[in-house]
């Protein structure tokens, strides 16, 4: 469900993926939003029971649609209760949205403008990240003062793990970089 308010007319409520004829979330799925000024729309991701990932937006012009990202882009399918991040990377001018494949590995949806399609990458690709502990979170961010774009998860020894993009992946262990102590599982 969808809940907004205006000034016009106060406290409403919908169910978009209704609207858009889409599945519903799996238990327990993870739920992130994001403005798309990229594509000019509203989008709201989420795990279904297949372990894909779908993504319903909105458009002004003409409401609410689905798509199912993982299927556009050829992407790996999503580790059951894997977390989602989502970030508008204005270095590249795309949207990106991060998850946990089945063995707890970051993997990578993102949207070209340009040509309007998905396409799924493999950030640990040659870097050699430790894959996330189970149920780890998941954040990332777009670091305009370092031009880069940095993914942050728990590994399963409880060090806080980066990876970060600029023109290609690294990867670091930051608990380990910084020196302090491992996360609270």
């Amino acid at each position: 469900r969808l809940l907004w308010w205006t000034t016009t007319f106060g406290g409403s409520s919908g169910d978009p993926a209704g609207a858009a004829g889409a599945p519903n979330a799996a238990s327990g799925s993870a739920l992130v939003s994001l403005v798309n000024t990229v594509a000019n729309s509203i989008n709201v991701d989420y795990l279904t029971p297949d372990h894909h990932i779908r993504e319903l937006w909105w458009r002004p012009s003409d409401g609410w649609h689905s798509g199912d990202l993982t299927a556009a882009a050829g992407g790996t399918n999503a580790a059951a209760g894997s977390s989602l991040a989502t970030e508008i990377n204005t270095l590249n001018g795309t949207v990106e949205l991060y998850y946990f494949d089945s063995n707890w590995k970051v993997s990578q949806l993102w949207f070209n403008p340009g040509v309007w399609h998905w396409y799924s990458s493999d950030p640990t690709l040659g870097t050699g990240a430790v894959n996330a502990a189970p149920g780890s979170s998941l954040v990332s961010i777009v670091n305009t003062v370092a031009n880069s774009v940095e993914v942050h998860y728990i590994s399963p020894d409880r060090h806080i793990r980066e990876l970060w993009w600029r023109g290609i992946w690294f990867a670091d262990d930051f608990t380990g970089v910084v020196g302090n102590y491992p996360a609270v599982p």
